[in-house]
């Protein structure tokens, strides 16, 4: 990596920070270079985060002023005990990533400020590995309108607005990193790596057992699809018996009433999307990039290209994807649960149909079967138009205007920060 030109693009990145990036990734740097330029960039977005009241994140940095600044090593060390054996807490950030990160900044540093920053910075390595080793535009090839499509879709999906709920979407990205690592490289590192979700999250318990199952069982065609086609039914599970195995801790009966509160909000919020005149937004509430992330998957069970034409790579992706369909499926019954696992399945199966577009971008796939596969793929496409104009849309809403220019101003002036919906506003 060119040191220098690095130098040049980080001191222009703390003055503009977006031309900065889009002026990296067009260079010919280097993967390295524009990985670690988008690891400063989302860590400068975190410095100047905007969060409301309602979000979990802001309720996890007020934890950090109001208990971590003056927590004792001793007090912090007992705590992990009770993240560990699942007795509730409600001082503490409640599970052990964010436990360490807020004893970290709050107690060790004394810079309660720079929580999100580390949150940030977490986040941003492993989305931007991600990004990278699904991602691989080759200079001078000229690709498919409908393939650079799906890579918008597979960035849009979970972006960086996922660090502002701390746990959840950086356990996805872990995940994910850890699972297309493993199967690319085979290194145990990786394989070690797969099971940390829990410890970022505790939902991953349930939410990482298809990756699990997948990495014991291999890939199984025939199985998985007969899961997945049997989840749809929503019998598989007996919601009382899960409920009461969940609820035999103190963390367990803390999340099962998180979840149904959230099951509500989630009702609310629904009928408040619906209400408003936007028709992307009506869109979105209704769940039509769920139903199109559905429509992919079983095109590309049902023309065989999961048992024919996916390579080991994108065959281990892909069932991922499913399992955790089904799973999102059975367990509709918890609410937050089945939502997570859904965006979760969404993002395996995105990612393998962009390797293999990528893969086979160049080659005229010539059988009836697989023309018929690339119709009905530009039509998916389609379907996430309302999807692709909601994420735009709803970026103004949660990214400061400081990411357009001089981030260091809200450093040392945070009253002044705004969105760049607020900002907007000012003059509007």
């Amino acid at each position: 990596m060119n040191k220098r030109a690095f130098a040049y693009y980080l001191l222009i990145m703390f003055v503009f920070p977006v031309l900065s990036l889009a002026h990296g990734l067009r260079s010919n740097l280097g993967m390295k270079f524009k990985r670690k330029l988008l690891i400063v960039f989302i860590t400068i977005y975190g410095s100047v985060i905007t969060i409301s009241e309602s979000n979990d994140g802001f309720r996890h940095q007020e934890r950090v002023y109001s208990h971590y600044v003056d927590l004792s090593f001793v007090d912090f060390f007992s705590e992990i005990f009770d993240i560990l054996f699942f007795r509730g807490n409600p001082n503490i950030n409640d599970d052990l990533y964010i436990h360490i990160i807020s004893y970290l900044t709050g107690g060790v540093l004394g810079m309660p400020w720079l929580f999100f920053i580390v949150v940030s910075f977490v986040y941003a390595y492993f989305f931007s590995g991600s990004l990278f080793k699904v991602i691989n535009l080759r200079k001078g090839v000229k690709y498919k309108w409908y393939v650079y499509g799906f890579v918008v879709i597979f960035i849009l999906w979970k972006n960086i607005e996922g660090i502002n709920t701390v746990r959840t979407w950086t356990g996805l990205w872990v995940l994910f990193y850890a699972c297309i690592s493993y199967y690319t490289t085979k290194k145990k590192k990786y394989l070690l790596l797969m099971f940390t979700p829990p410890l970022i999250h505790v939902g991953y318990f349930i939410m990482a057992i298809p990756a699990w199952l997948v990495l014991i069982l291999g890939v199984r065609h025939k199985m998985f699809i007969i899961l997945l086609i049997l989840s749809f039914s929503t019998t598989i599970l007996n919601p009382q018996i899960v409920l009461s195995q969940l609820e035999k801790t103190e963390t367990g009966q803390n999340k099962i009433r998180g979840y149904y509160v959230e099951e509500e909000r989630t009702s609310s919020e629904l009928i408040e999307e619906y209400a408003q005149n936007t028709w992307y937004k009506r869109f979105y509430a209704l769940g039509v990039q769920n139903l199109g992330v559905n429509l992919l998957a079983f095109v590309v069970i049902g023309l065989g290209v999961y048992r024919l034409n996916l390579n080991t790579l994108e065959a281990h992706l892909f069932s991922i994807g499913i399992l955790t369909k089904a799973l999102s499926n059975v367990t509709w019954f918890l609410t937050a649960v089945s939502n997570r696992s859904g965006l979760i399945s969404g993002l395996f199966i995105l990612a393998c149909i962009v390797l293999f577009l990528l893969r086979n971008n160049s080659t005229d796939l010539q059988s009836k079967r697989l023309k018929l596969f690339n119709n009905l793929i530009k039509i998916g496409v389609l379907i996430f138009v309302p999807f692709f104009i909601y994420k735009i849309a709803d970026m103004i809403y949660f990214i400061s205007v400081y990411m357009l220019a001089f981030p260091f101003i809200s450093w040392f002036a945070d009253n002044t920060n705004y969105s760049i919906r607020e900002f907007l506003g000012l003059f509007i």
